[in-house]
């Protein structure tokens, strides 16, 4: 029993971890002057994917949430 919550909580640590990696890995892609995007997952399957985050280094001032679609969708969120 208890080696069965060890390998639990280390499974859920590592996917925090690969998590962690993955966003700092695309906040800095997206480091420099020019305009950048960044997708996540990388491939889209619409019949399997429910969220699609962008990270981009445009300043979300410069950018009109009224805007932004995908394929006739609106974004949930804009930060």
């Amino acid at each position: 029993m208890l080696r069965h919550k060890f390998v639990g909580t280390a499974f859920l640590c590592a996917l925090l971890a690969i998590s962690l990696v993955g966003v700092a890995l695309a906040n800095g892609a997206l480091d420099g002057q020019d305009p950048a995007m960044m997708v996540s997952p990388s491939t889209i399957v619409l019949a399997k994917v429910r969220v699609i985050t962008v990270h981009t280094n445009i300043p979300s001032c410069l950018v009109d949430p009224e805007s932004l679609d995908l394929n006739g969708a609106a974004p949930m969120s804009v930060n």
